[in-house]
C-alpha cells in the first residue's frame, strides 16, 4: 500500500507540474498582443506536434518499429477534418473524431500488412506511404493542389471557420487584439496526453512493448500476441499523429502541401530522438527545441554571419545546424536529453542508497534462497522411481513427436512426460535435439508428427503466447532480458497480465487494475527474494553479472506461478556455489508441485535434482529412466564421450556396445 500511495503521489505531482507549466506559458500570450502572435503560434505548434512525437515514442522508442511515415498521418488528420467541415458542414467534434479514427484504422491496416517486417523493410514501406500521401494532397484538385486548402477560388475562403464550443470561440493566434483561446485548449490536450502517456508507459501494456522491442521470441513466450500488440501500438501512434494534424489545421486555419513533405516525418523522428525516445517528457523537450531552433533569431543571425564571413554558397542552413546538434547529442547523449538526465539521477540515487551489485554478498557468501531446506542430499530409490512410458495424468506429455528442417530430421519419435512435482532432465550431446524439443513444447516450432498435451489438452495448434498463458514458462540458453530496465521490471514482465492488459486499461486503470498491479509487484518481489536478488531490484539488469542475470530470468519465469517450467541449460555460466543454490531452489519448486523440464549438460546438477532422465542422441531417445541407470548406460557414455571412454569404463573390455537406437 505504501508503494501504491507513493506512486499516486508522483502521478499527482507530475500532472500538477505540467498543468502549472501550461498555465504559465498561456498567460505569456493570453493578451493577444501583436508582439505575442508568433510566440503563441510557436506554443500552439509545439503542443500540436508533440502529440505526434508521443506516438513515435511508443512506436519507435518502446516497440522498436521504425517509421518514416508519421508525417503522412499528420497530413491525413489535418485534411480529413478540414474537408469534412468545409465540404459537408460536419460539426467539428464529429469531423475530428472521424479524422483520428481514420488514421488509427489506416495505421492498424499497415501494421497488419507489415507485421512480419522489421528494421529497414518497415522504414521503406512507411516512407513509400508518406510519399503517396504527399503526392495526393499536392496533385488532387479537390484539395486545391498548391493553392492550399481551403482556398478562395474553390471554397470561397482561405481559412477554416473558427471553432465554437458552447458559444465560446476558440480563436487561433492569427490576428492581434484577440486572446488565442485555441492555444489554451491545445495546451490542455497536451497535458492530458502526457499524463496518459506516462500511465501507459508504466503499465503492463507499455512494458510489453519494450519486450517486443528486445525480442519478439521472448514476447511471445511471456504471453504477448505480438502481431496484435504491433497493430494496437501502430494504430495508437497513427491516431496521435492524426490528432496533431487536426490541431495544426485549427491553429493555422489553412493547409499547404509543403507543410507535409517528407522532411516533416524526419523532423518528428529527430524530435523524439533529441528529447529522449521512449521517455515521457522527451517528446515535449525535443519538439520545443527543434521548433525553437527553426524560428530562432539566433540561428538566423548565425546563418547570415556564415554567408558573410565564409561563403554565400557553402554554409550551414538552419536545418543543417539542427543536424549537427543532433549528431553531437547522439555521440554524447545517446539516450537523448531527458533519457540521459534520468539515467544520471537514477545512478546517483542507487549509489546513495548503496544498492549496487558490489554491495551484495558474493555467490559463495550469499545464503540459499528463502525457506529452502537442505534438499541437496541424494534421495532414495523409491522417491525417484518412475515409468519409462508416457503416463496418463501427466501435466505435460509428448508422444511420438518429430520435426524436420528441410530434408534434415532434427527430432524423430520422441516421447516423454512430466508430472506435477517432478523434475525431468533432458540430456544429450550438442546437436542431439534437446533445445528443439523444448522449442516444440513452448511453441517456437510446430512438430511434423506426434502430439504435445498440457493437462490433456492438445497444443499442436496453440501459439506460443497462449501456451504461456496456459501455464508453460521457460528460460533460454542465453538470458534474454531488458538490459536497460530495472531488475524488478524484468521480473514484472513475467506476470500473467503482461499480454492481456489493453491500452485503455493501462491508461484509465481503476481499482481492480491497481489491485492487480499490487499483486503482480508482490509476486515479482517474492520471486526475486527466492533467487536471492531482491536487494538488486532497482538496478539495471545489464549491470548484473551473467550468473545473476540467469537468476533474474528464472525469477521472471516463476513469478506467474506456472504449471510447467522449462529450463534450457540453466546452470550454464554459473559457478559451483550458484549451481548449488539453483539446485536447492529447483527442488523446492518441485516439492511445491511444479512440473520442471531441464535441458542441461551439468551432470552434478542433474544428479542432485532430476527424478528421471531422458537422453537424446541424433534426435532420438537413446535412454530413459532413473539418473543412476541412464548416466551409467554405455550408450549414453558413448554418445557423450565417444567409444574409447565407453570401453575404458566397461567391466570386460570385450563387451559389445549396443548401437544407438
Amino acid at each position: 500500500m505504501a508503494t501504491f500511495n507513493k506512486t499516486r503521489l508522483k502521478g499527482f505531482a507530475f500532472a500538477g507540474g505540467l498543468t502549472i507549466l501550461a498555465v504559465v506559458f498561456y498567460l505569456t500570450v493570453s493578451s493577444g498582443a501583436g508582439s505575442a502572435l508568433s510566440q503563441a503560434q510557436l506554443i500552439g505548434q509545439v503542443a500540436a506536434l508533440t502529440l505526434a512525437v508521443v506516438g513515435i515514442t511508443f512506436l519507435v522508442g518502446r516497440a522498436g518499429m521504425p517509421s518514416l511515415g508519421q508525417g503522412a498521418f499528420v497530413a491525413i488528420g489535418a485534411y480529413t477534418m478540414s474537408y469534412l467541415r468545409m465540404q459537408y458542414g460536419w460539426p467539428t467534434w464529429l469531423a475530428v473524431l472521424v479524422a483520428v479514427a481514420a488514421c488509427a484504422v489506416l495505421g492498424g491496416i499497415i501494421a497488419w500488412a507489415t507485421g512480419r517486417l522489421r528494421g529497414p523493410q518497415l522504414v521503406i514501406v512507411t516512407l513509400f506511404g508518406a510519399t503517396i500521401v504527399y503526392v495526393l494532397i499536392s496533385q488532387l484538385p479537390v484539395f486545391g493542389q498548391f493553392a492550399g486548402y481551403p482556398n478562395s477560388e474553390q471554397n470561397g475562403t482561405s481559412s477554416l471557420p473558427v471553432v465554437q464550443v458552447f458559444g465560446i470561440s476558440l480563436t487561433p493566434p492569427l490576428s492581434a487584439g484577440q486572446a488565442p483561446t485555441l492555444v489554451a485548449v491545445l495546451l490542455g490536450v497536451l497535458v492530458l496526453t502526457l499524463i496518459g502517456a506516462r500511465r501507459l508507459m508504466r503499465s503492463k501494456w507499455g512494458l510489453s512493448l519494450l519486450t517486443i522491442k528486445e525480442s519478439e521470441l521472448l514476447a511471445a513466450h511471456l504471453g504477448i500476441n505480438v502481431l496484435w500488440r504491433k497493430i494496437s501500438v501502430f494504430a495508437l501512434a497513427s491516431a496521435l499523429a492524426g490528432m496533431a494534424g487536426v490541431e495544426y489545421a485549427l491553429l493555422f486555419g489553412h493547409l499547404q502541401p509543403e507543410s507535409f513533405v517528407f522532411v516533416l516525418s524526419i523532423n518528428l523522428l529527430v524530435m523524439a530522438i533529441l528529447g529522449g525516445n521512449g521517455t515521457v517528457l522527451g517528446p515535449l523537450v525535443g519538439t520545443a527545441i527543434i521548433l525553437w531552433l527553426q524560428t530562432s533569431p539566433y540561428v538566423t543571425n548565425f546563418v547570415k554571419w556564415e554567408q558573410k564571413a565564409i561563403s554565400h554558397q557553402w554554409y550551414l542552413s538552419s536545418q543543417g545546424i539542427i543536424g549537427v546538434i543532433l549528431i553531437l547529442l547522439i555521440i554524447f547523449m545517446r539516450e537523448g536529453i531527458v533519457g540521459t538526465v534520468s539515467r544520471v539521477f537514477a545512478n546517483r540515487s542507487a549509489k546513495r542508497r548503496g544498492r549496487t551489485e558490489q554491495h551484495l554478498p558474493s555467490a559463495e557468501q550469499q545464503p540459499a534462497p528463502i525457506d529452502e531446506p537442505p534438499y541437496i542430499e541424494e534421495r532414495n530409490t523409491e522417491e525417484r522411481s518412475a515409468d519409462k512410458e508416457v503416463r496418463a495424468g501427466a501435466v505435460l506429455s509428448i508422444s511420438g513427436v518429430g520435426l524436420s528442417f528441410g530434408g534434415i530430421r532434427a527430432v524423430t519419435d520422441v516421447s516423454l512426460s512430466v508430472d506435477a512435482g517432478e523434475i525431468l532432465a533432458l540430456i544429450g550431446p550438442n546437436g542431439a535435439g534437446k533445445s528443439t524439443v523444448a522449442n516444440m513444447i513452448s511453441g517456437v516450432y510446430t512438430p511434423d508428427r506426434g502430439t504435445i498435451t498440457l493437462n490433456g489438452r492438445d497444443l499442436k495448434s496453440v501459439p506460443a503466447h497462449l501456451r504461456r498463458r496456459g501455464g508453460i514458462a521457460r528460460t533460454f540458453q542465453a538470458p534474454i532480458l531488458l538490459l536497460d530496465r530495472s531488475v524488478i521490471e524484468n521480473v514484472l514482465a513475467g506476470s500473467k497480465s503482461l499480454g492481456t492488459q489493453s491500452w485503455f486499461r493501462g491508461i484509465f486503470g481503476g481499482p481492480s487494475a491497481h489491485r492487480q498491479g499490487e499483486a503482480d509487484l508482490a509476486a515479482a518481489q517474492h520471486a526475486l527474494e527466492r533467487v536471492g536478488l531482491l536487494e538488486l531490484a532497482e538496478l539495471r539488469a545489464g549491470d548484473l553479472s551473467y550468473g545473476r542475470q540467469r537468476g533474474v530470468e528464472l525469477a521472471r519465469a516463476i513469478a506467474s506461478s506456472p504449471e510447467v517450467l522449462i529450463l534450457d541449460e540453466p546452470a550454464a555460466g554459473l559457478n559451483a556455489s550458484e549451481a548449488a543454490t539453483l539446485s536447492t531452489l529447483l527442488l523446492r519448486l518441485r516439492d511445491e508441485g511444479l512440473a520442471i523440464l531441464i535441458v542441461e549438460h551439468d551432470m552434478p546438477l542433474v544428479r542432485r535434482t532430476a527424478g528421471r532422465i531422458v537422453c537424446l542422441a541424433s534426435g532420438q531417445v537413446l535412454a530413459s529412466g532413473l539418473p543412476d541407470e541412464v548416466l551409467s548406460d554405455k550408450r549414453v557414455m558413448r554418445a557423450y564421450l565417444g567409444s574409447i571412454a565407453a570401453e575404458i569404463t566397461s567391466e570386460p573390455k570385450s563387451s559389445v556396445v549396443e548401437p544407438i537406437a
